[in-house]
């Protein structure tokens, strides 16, 4: 009550006739805290971050926002954990620990490559009847790795 007490305060005080105002403007709150880290899978294998390190595995490639030149393969066994059959992860939830692993797991480009891969995943187990852990990962990753290192990076 005392934050929409508040945000009416501030609603009179924007310019303007009373019929512009728009209660939108103010009023749009998220309904539940927004929470930067949050809870995640023990999947049969962690995503850690090193830089280059390969899975056998990989769904395919992520880079680092906060450094140039880095570049790490997220393994399909970090979305799942093996004692349960139909259920898959994405993005910040996936097994990652706190740190690099999870700061790299946590923004965009990673949750877009876990998405497709867990959906692709899905289908696939949902159509063939099998487990999850069970679908052949060549038929979900994505093949694009990146570029060679050079004597710049």
């Amino acid at each position: 009550m005392q934050v929409f007490l508040q945000l009416s305060a501030l609603q009179e005080m924007v310019p303007g006739p009373y019929w512009l105002k728009s209660t939108r403007d103010i009023m749009m709150l998220p309904t539940m805290p927004q929470l930067r880290t949050i809870r995640r899978i023990k999947g049969k294998n962690d995503f850690t971050a090193i830089d280059r390190k390969e899975y056998s595995d990989a769904i395919g490639w992520v880079s680092d926002f906060r450094s140039v030149g880095k570049h790490y393969q997220i393994p399909y066994s970090a979305l799942y954990n093996e004692r349960f059959d139909n259920l898959l992860a994405a993005g910040r939830i996936i097994s990652a620990p706190l740190g690099d692993g999870w700061e790299v797991a946590r923004v965009i480009p990673c949750c877009a490559l876990t998405g497709q891969a867990a959906g692709a995943a899905a289908a696939i187990a949902a159509i063939e009847g099998i487990s999850v852990n069970l679908v052949d990962v060549d038929r979900i990753k994505v093949t694009s790795p990146p570029a060679k290192k050079t004597q710049k990076d």
